[in-house]
C-alpha cells in the first residue's frame, strides 16, 4: 500500500505524508501513555474490581497499545521514511497482518464481552429491586405478609388493595418524592399493576423470561461462563485469521507485500465485520444499562453501607407522629439480608427544613447509593457517546474498502490512510475519555499521582488503595452486597 510518486499531483501526496504521519505519531505516543495509566489504575483498585474484570480490562489496555505499536506505528514510517519493513521477507509479512487482525479483533472483542457483561449483571440486580420494591412497601403499611406466585414476583392480593386508603399511598409517594424528585401521583399504585388478575402473560413468554432471568442469575454467580464466551470469541477469531497466510503472496520485483484477489476480498469482509459487527452488540448493551440505571434511580432509595449492604431502607413520621418503616428484600436467596430504621433523635436533627404536618410528614434525606449514582449513568452515556464515535468512524472506511477494490491515485490513498488511523483512535482514547468524563476516575488517577504511587507502581501494586469512591460500575457480580457492617449512623432494629 504504497504512494505513487509518478503522478503530478504533489500537492495531495504531502498533505497525505503530513495527516497521517503527524497523528499517527500524537496517537501512538498519547495513546500508549493512556493506555499504561489506565492498567496501572485498574491494578491499583483491588477493593473494587474482583480479579476476572480486572483481569480482562488489563488485556483489553494491552491489546490496544499492541494495535498502535504494530499497526499504527507502521503507517507512521511508511508516510515518514517511505519505507515498509513487511517487504523483505514473505514470513515477516505474514506475522505482521495476522498480529495486527489478530491483537485488533482480540482488542474489539474483549470491549464487547465487558459491555454486555456489565448489562447482564445491572439490569439482572435492578430487576431483582423493581420487581419487589413498591409491592414490599404496601404489604408493611397494611401489616400484611406478600404473596409469592409462581412468576416469583410480590403481589398483594386484590381484595386488600382495594380497601387501601388514598393517604397510605400518598404518605409512600411523599417519602419517595423526597429522594427521588417524583411528584406524589407519579408512583401511586393501581390494582392493574399487582393483582393476579389483570398481570396475564402467555406461557411461552413466561417461560422464556424464566429461563433467560435463570441464565442472568447463573452468569453472575459463575465467572467461568465469561471465560468460556471469551475462549470462544478467541478461537473464532484463529479459525478466521489462520487460513489468510494462504493468500498472502510477496511481489519481489516491485517490492510490495498484497494478498490475491480472494484474499483482497476476504479482506475487505473481515474490516466490515470488525468494523460493524461488534458494535451491534455493544451499542445496545450500553443503551440498555444506560436506561435500566435510569429508570430505577428514582425508585431505588439507598441506606449508607456503613449502615446495612442487601437492602433499601426509608422511613418517615405519620399522621400520629409514630416512625414507621418500609423496607424490601431482593429476590434471589443470596440478596435476602435486610434491615429496619426508626427516626430517632438523633436522625431528626437531620431532617433540615422538613418540618412535621399532616399533610406533608417529615422525611430522611437519603442520598443516591454509592452503587448506582450519577456517575454511573455518566459513565454508560459516555461509553454510547465512544460506541457511537467510533462505529461513525469505521463505518465509512469499511464502506471506502468495499467499494474501492484497488487504491490507484493519490487521493484515494488519503482517503484510505486517514480513514484507517481515524479508525485506530479508539485504542489509545479510553482512559482520556474516563479521564474527562468520569469524575471517579479523575479522582483516583490524580490522587494517585500526587503521592507518587504511578512511579512507584510496581511497589504498590499489591497495596489497598487509601480512598473509597463509587466506582462499583466496574465490579462483577450482584450490586447488592450480602455482607453486613457495623452501623455507625442509623440504629438498627432486632
Amino acid at each position: 500500500m504504497g504512494l505513487n510518486y509518478g503522478e503530478s499531483n504533489n500537492t495531495v501526496l504531502y498533505f497525505t505524508n503530513c495527516i497521517v504521519g503527524t497523528y499517527a505519531a500524537v496517537l501512538i505516543v498519547l495513546g500508549t501513555i493512556g493506555n499504561v495509566g489506565f492498567g496501572l489504575i485498574i491494578l491499583r483498585d483491588r477493593r473494587r474490581i474482583k480479579s476476572t474484570t480486572r483481569l480482562m480490562f488489563i488485556l483489553m489496555a494491552i491489546s490496544d497499545t499492541f494495535v498502535l505499536w504494530f499497526k499504527a506505528l507502521r503507517y507512521w514510517i511508511l508516510t515518514t521514511f517511505s519505507w515498509d519493513f513487511r517487504e523483505h521477507n514473505l514470513a515477516l509479512c505474514q506475522a505482521h497482518v495476522f498480529v495486527v487482525y489478530f491483537v485488533s479483533n482480540l482488542a474489539i472483542l474483549i470491549f464487547g464481552v465487558l459491555c454486555v457483561d456489565r448489562s447482564i449483571v445491572i439490569c439482572s440486580s435492578l430487576r431483582s429491586i423493581k420487581v419487589n420494591l413498591r409491592p414490599v412497601l404496601e404489604n408493611m403499611e397494611q401489616g400484611e405478609k406478600p404473596e409469592k406466585t409462581d412468576q416469583n414476583l410480590v403481589r398483594a392480593s386484590s381484595t386488600r388493595l382495594a380497601r387501601a386508603e388514598k393517604s397510605n399511598f400518598q404518605q409512600q409517594n411523599s417519602i419517595i418524592n423526597a429522594t427521588s424528585g417524583q411528584s406524589v401521583n407519579s408512583l401511586q399504585p393501581t390494582e392493574s399493576c399487582y393483582t393476579e388478575s389483570s398481570f396475564s402473560v402467555p406461557k411461552c413468554c413466561q417461560r422464556f423470561d424464566k429461563i433467560w432471568h435463570s441464565f442472568q442469575y447463573r452468569y453472575t454467580q459463575n465467572t467461568y461462563l465469561l471465560w468460556m464466551i471469551f475462549l470462544f470469541g478467541i478461537v473464532l477469531i484463529l479459525a478466521k485469521h489462520l487460513p489468510y497466510y494462504a493468500s498472502l503472496e510477496m511481489d519481489m520485483v516491485n517490492g510490495s507485500c498484497s494478498v490475491t484477489a480472494k484474499g483482497k476480498t476476504r479482506e475487505y469482509v473481515e474490516f466490515a465485520t470488525q468494523a460493524i459487527l461488534p458494535f451491534i452488540f455493544i451499542i445496545p448493551a450500553n443503551v440498555l444499562v444506560y436506561r435500566a440505571i435510569k429508570k430505577h434511580q428514582s425508585t431505588l432509595i439507598a441506606l449508607n453501607l456503613s449502615a446495612c449492604r442487601g437492602g433499601s431502607v426509608y422511613t418517615g413520621m405519620g399522621k400520629n407522629r409514630m416512625p414507621y418503616t418500609f423496607r424490601f428484600a431482593p429476590m434471589y436467596a443470596r440478596n435476602t439480608i435486610s434491615a429496619e430504621t426508626t427516626l430517632t433523635e438523633q436522625n431528626r436533627k437531620k431532617l433540615g427544613n422538613f418540618q412535621s404536618s399532616p399533610q406533608r410528614p417529615p422525611q430522611m434525606i437519603l442520598t443516591n447509593s454509592p452503587q448506582i449514582s450519577n456517575g454511573h449513568l455518566f459513565v454508560f452515556k459516555t461509553l454510547i457517546a465512544l460506541s457511537v464515535l467510533n462505529f461513525g468512524i469505521s463505518f465509512p472506511g469499511a464502506v471506502f474498502c468495499m467499494l474501492t477494490q484497488k487504491l490507484e491515485s493519490n487521493y484515494q490513498h488519503l482517503m484510505y490512510n486517514t480513514l484507517m488511523i481515524l479508525s485506530d483512535t479508539h485504542y489509545g482514547a479510553s482512559f482520556y475519555v474516563l479521564f474527562f468524563t468520569v469524575k471517579g476516575f479523575r479522582r483516583r488517577f490524580i490522587g494517585n499521582a500526587r503521592r507518587g504511587k504511578l512511579c512507584r507502581c510496581i511497589r504498590t501494586l499489591f497495596r489497598p488503595p487509601n480512598s473509597k469512591d463509587d466506582s462499583a460500575v466496574f465490579s462483577r457480580g450482584s450490586n447488592i452486597s450480602t455482607k453486613t457492617h457495623k452501623p455507625n449512623k442509623i440504629q438498627l432494629i432486632k
